[in-house]
C-alpha cells in the first residue's frame, strides 16, 4: 500500500462485527511500513436513528478499541450516518451525537455523510472533524471537510477498499503511541450553497446543538422552511 503512493488508512473500531475491527497488531503494521490511521465506527448504517443510548455505547467502544490500538487520546472518531438522512431524521441523528458527546468530548467527533448531513452539522456544531461521501452528494463538496470518500469497491493491492482523499494538513491521522493535531482551516475544499441540501435555506434556527434539540423537541414542523 505504501509503495503504491497511499498515506493513511482508515479502519473501524468498537461497533458492528469483530471481524471488521481493526487489531493493534495491524495498526502496528500500519505504521511501520508509513501509513497513518484514521478512527472510524459504525455499527448498523442506520445505528445513528437509534438515540443517545446507541451513541454512547458505539463512542465507549470505538475510544477503548483506538485506545487498544495505541492510538492518542485526543484522536477524533468519525461516526457514520451511512444513508442520505433527511431533514426530518436529522433531528433523530443529533441524539445519537449527544450521547457520542457525552463520552469522548466535543473535540473527538467526527462524522461521516452524504452532503447534507455534513452541511447541517457543521451548521449546528453536531461533529468538529467531517468526512463526507461522495454518495448522496449529487457530485457537490462541503467546505468544512477533513478527508473525502470519493469512490467506491476498488481493488488495491489485492483488497476492495474506498479511495479516500485528505483535504487538510490534520484530519485525524496517527500512529500508535503519536498525537493528532488540532483541526484547522488551512486549502479547504471549494464548496458550492446552491440545491436543496443546503441547511441554510431550509432552516431559520441558527444556534448550537442543545438549543436546536429544544427547537426540535418542541414542534420540527415549525423549524422546517421552503421545504422541496
Amino acid at each position: 500500500m505504501a509503495s503504491s503512493g497511499l498515506r493513511f488508512a482508515a479502519r473501524y473500531f468498537g461497533a458492528g462485527s469483530y471481524d471488521k475491527h481493526a487489531s493493534a497488531a495491524e495498526c502496528g503494521a500500519l505504521a511501520a511500513a508509513g501509513l497513518n490511521i484514521v478512527a472510524l465506527c459504525e455499527g448498523w448504517e442506520d445505528d445513528a436513528l437509534r438515540g443517545a443510548g446507541k451513541g454512547v455505547d458505539h463512542a465507549q467502544l470505538a475510544a477503548q478499541g483506538v485506545a487498544n490500538a495505541g492510538g492518542p487520546d485526543n484522536a477524533p472518531i468519525y461516526f457514520a450516518v451511512d444513508f442520505d438522512a433527511s431533514i426530518g431524521q436529522l433531528g433523530q441523528v443529533a441524539y445519537y451525537f449527544e450521547g457520542v458527546r457525552s463520552v469522548i468530548g466535543q473535540h473527538r467527533i467526527g462524522i461521516y455523510g452524504g452532503i447534507r448531513t455534513i452541511e447541517w452539522a457543521a451548521q449546528y456544531g453536531v461533529a468538529d472533524w467531517f468526512f463526507q461521501t461522495y454518495a448522496w452528494s449529487g457530485g457537490q463538496w462541503s467546505q468544512h471537510n477533513h478527508f473525502e470518500q470519493y469512490l467506491n469497491h476498488q481493488w488495491v493491492c489485492g483488497g476492495l477498499v474506498d479511495r479516500c482523499r485528505s483535504m487538510r494538513k490534520s484530519f485525524g491521522q496517527w500512529q500508535p503511541g503519536g498525537s493528532v493535531e488540532a483541526p484547522a482551516d488551512d486549502e479547504p475544499h471549494p464548496s458550492t450553497n446552491d440545491g436543496d441540501w443546503d441547511m441554510t435555506y431550509h432552516y431559520t434556527y441558527v444556534g448550537d446543538v442543545t438549543g436546536y434539540l429544544a427547537m426540535v423537541n418542541n414542534d420540527l414542523g415549525k423549524a422546517i422552511e421552503g421545504l422541496t
